[in-house]
């Protein structure tokens, strides 16, 4: 009987990977890969800009998108509060991202990467020529959802 069981439970679980979570996965990417970005902890471009200024980097952070604003909040708790002293700013206009505004708000409130250039505009601290955003770690299950259908 257990042997059974563990033959039902691998076969289930391997039909999930072949169907719909591997689908999923792909579906989250947008954008080409930039091998020369460098990895950096979005809370180092936050706290020391001036190192990063003028640099490609490849950072993690909540995101978060609609028709006036785009962030890279620094963690799903600061996307919450709506704390935009510690995020950066990203582009809004389409042409300017690596997708188009419905699939990326789409990922709204998941862990993405994001692959820019990092810039100062006054005081505030943003991403431009944005290269990629791809998902990072489990996002909403709403997400999830729309991108099974």
């Amino acid at each position: 009987m257990k042997i059974i069981s563990l033959k039902f439970f691998s076969a289930v679980l391997a039909a999930l990977m072949g169907c719909g979570i591997v689908a999923t996965a792909k579906s989250f990417d947008f954008g080409k890969l930039d091998a020369k970005a460098e990895d950096v902890a979005a809370v180092c471009v936050l706290v020391n800009p001036d190192q990063y200024v003028g640099k490609k980097v490849r950072v993690i952070g909540a995101y978060f998108h609609d028709f006036e604003n785009s962030y890279l909040f620094l963690s799903r708790d600061a996307l919450e509060a709506y704390d935009v002293s510690s995020a950066l700013g990203l582009p809004i206009q389409e042409k300017s991202l690596p997708a188009a505004a419905d699939d990326l708000e789409s990922l709204n409130g998941c862990l993405v990467a994001v692959e820019g250039i990092v810039f100062r505009d006054g005081v505030h601290l943003g991403l431009k020529d944005v290269s990629r955003i791809f998902l990072k770690g489990r996002g909403p299950t709403n997400s999830i959802e729309v991108k099974q259908k």
